[in-house]
């Protein structure tokens, strides 16, 4: 049964703020059973143990738009590598061949 206040909702034993509710669906697409810092077997790394849960928000929130900027970036560059290796094929395929010596060694 969900029990909501002005600021919280209250899910089960779990009370969270309507900011973190936001996360509800994350949390849900990670496979978590409940919410991390309210599980008493969890024991964050020392190096995130004094920040408050809302700076452990943003601090996610930050690494997300990180990893999101850096999946944009491998993309770009899987697609230049795939760009040039058709140009390559079309203007001097023999830059891609083999010789026949290495082929025999790798096949030993």
């Amino acid at each position: 049964m969900v029990q909501e206040s002005p600021q919280t909702v209250c899910l089960g034993r779990f009370s969270l703020t309507l900011e973190e509710v936001k996360f509800l669906p994350l949390v849900a697409a990670r496979g978590l059973q409940t919410w991390p810092s309210l599980d008493s077997s969890f024991h964050p790394p020392t190096k995130y143990h004094h920040l408050t849960r809302e700076e452990l928000l943003q601090l996610l929130l930050r690494r997300e738009a990180e990893l999101g900027k850096k999946e944009e970036q491998v993309q770009e560059l899987e697609g230049y590598i795939d760009r040039l290796l058709v140009r390559i094929m079309e203007q001097s395929p023999t830059l891609l061949q083999i010789p026949l010596e290495e082929v025999a060694k790798a096949t030993q």
